[in-house]
């Protein structure tokens, strides 16, 4: 509804007949004598129950590696299945040299893990003997794929290595690297001279270096998220890196969640909530028929939603491994759950949402969902499918613009189903509220 266009009438009214009685002059006392009143509603809460979400689409260049088994959490394991995107051409420099070494690098975050750190772990590194399909989902057997004999082998303790830290984030970076057999980087060295159109075309690249399958073979202690992944070359103390993870190619984190006794009683007694990666997500039905009900009882054609916003209380789940909330959930409808992802969307604040996780207020605020009740507003019938949602951890990916006046914005570029360390949270959807805020008018002249 368009509140300017329907005022500007009447208000021409109020001038004709100022224009026809200039003694008795209402033009004032009208504008004065119409009311304009803000009205808050409160919503009743939002209901919701905990569901099992052990397949998620891979949409994300994060890695996660490990095994992890706690009794106040439940045991997850995840693996790694990559391809690599192709540097387009070789430093002139080492142009036709023999590497010295070629190492699989892996980098993380400091703070990207969950676990013992001093656990020893064995990593090993299988070749890939086909590209892989598309779409790649976190419970797909790929076991087809791998050539079963290793093609390296390494034991890491993350705590061992050493730190340096992101230029950009500033935060400290450790690597897990993996010595490879010379012949794998001269394989890469020669064809970088011999045939170099191959980097050209990643189609036929993966289809000689179809990628990596990577491993723990002991150890359950720790699960890593990757940041990055790729392989170097080494030439005396300069390396060169051929290849690396990017979004435009395939990569796939195999997990798998078995939840703890206590978890899995909290969900069963009807308690919602959440764990990621591959754990539970939270299907919670939306009172939005209420809110557009009482938004048409009680306005009249002269009003205007202003906001629409819901706090959800959130507490973490008692566990021995620090392990916190979500930092981030995505609301999205039940019925577009899937599209979601498959399209690369971001929340568009009409049929999906995002919050970030509070710990100083230890909610989840949603805090622009006005968009959502407009929508309803224009829709003939409001049907179940309009007010079921998911509620789920999500990795989100911004970037800050800063204008002429040095103020800066945050937009998301990317949103993912959550992969990571692991994540747990109880939401109080009971306490939720749920605010409505609207402005009407009434013309009393």
């Amino acid at each position: 509804m368009n509140l300017k266009a329907a005022i500007i009438p009447a208000i021409a009214t109020a001038l004709a007949l100022a224009a026809c009685d200039e003694d008795n002059n209402t033009i004032g006392s009208s504008l004065i004598e119409d009311q304009v009143e803000v009205v808050h509603y409160t919503a009743s809460a939002p209901t919701g129950v905990s569901v099992r979400d052990a397949s998620i689409q891979s949409r994300t260049i994060m890695q996660l590696l490990g095994r992890l088994s706690a009794d106040d959490y439940g045991r997850l394991e995840s693996e790694i299945y990559t391809q690599y995107m192709p540097a387009i051409s070789i430093d002139a420099t080492y142009r036709g040299e023999k590497p010295d070494s070629t190492i699989l690098q892996l980098a993380m975050y400091s703070t990207a893990m969950t676990g013992d750190s001093l656990v020893p772990m064995g990593v090993t590194v299988h070749r890939l003997t086909s590209p892989l399909p598309s779409p790649l989902y976190s419970d797909q057997d790929l076991s087809q794929y791998v050539d079963p004999t290793p093609l390296a082998s390494a034991v890491t303790v993350p705590s061992a290595i050493g730190l340096d830290n992101d230029s950009l984030l500033n935060l400290p970076v450790r690597y897990l690297r993996v010595k490879l057999p010379d012949s794998y980087g001269q394989s890469i060295a020669d064809d970088y001279v011999n045939n170099p159109s191959l980097f050209n075309d990643l189609t036929s690249f993966i289809q000689k270096y179809p990628g990596l399958y990577i491993t723990t073979t002991f150890g359950s202690g720790r699960v890593m998220r990757f940041q990055a992944n790729s392989i170097l070359l080494y030439y005396g103390e300069s390396t060169f890196t051929p290849m690396a993870v990017s979004p435009e190619v395939l990569n796939d984190s195999k997990m798998s969640y078995t939840p703890a006794a206590d978890i899995a009683r909290l969900a069963d007694e009807g308690q919602t909530i959440l764990v990621g990666p591959v754990g539970y997500n939270i299907e919670m039905t939306f009172p939005a028929a209420e809110l557009v009900d009482h938004y048409r009882e009680n306005t009249g054609s002269l009003a205007v939603i202003n906001a629409v916003s819901m706090s959800i209380p959130a507490t973490e789940i008692d566990n021995q491994l620090g392990i916190r909330p979500p930092d981030y959930l995505l609301m999205v409808l039940k019925s577009q759950k899937d599209e979601f992802f498959s399209k690369n969307s971001i929340p568009d604040n009409e049929t999906s949402f995002y919050a970030a996780f509070s710990s100083s207020t230890n909610t989840y605020s949603f805090s622009d969902m006005r968009g959502y009740i407009s929508y309803l507003l224009d829709k003939y019938e409001i049907t179940a499918d309009d007010m079921e949602f998911v509620l789920m951890p999500v990795n989100v990916t911004t970037e800050d613009i800063t204008d002429y006046y040095y103020n800066t914005t945050s937009y998301i570029t990317d949103m993912s189903p959550y992969v990571g360390e692991p994540r747990m949270a109880k939401l109080d959807l009971p306490n939720t509220k749920i605010t409505m805020t609207y402005s009407k008018q009434s013309l009393n002249n």
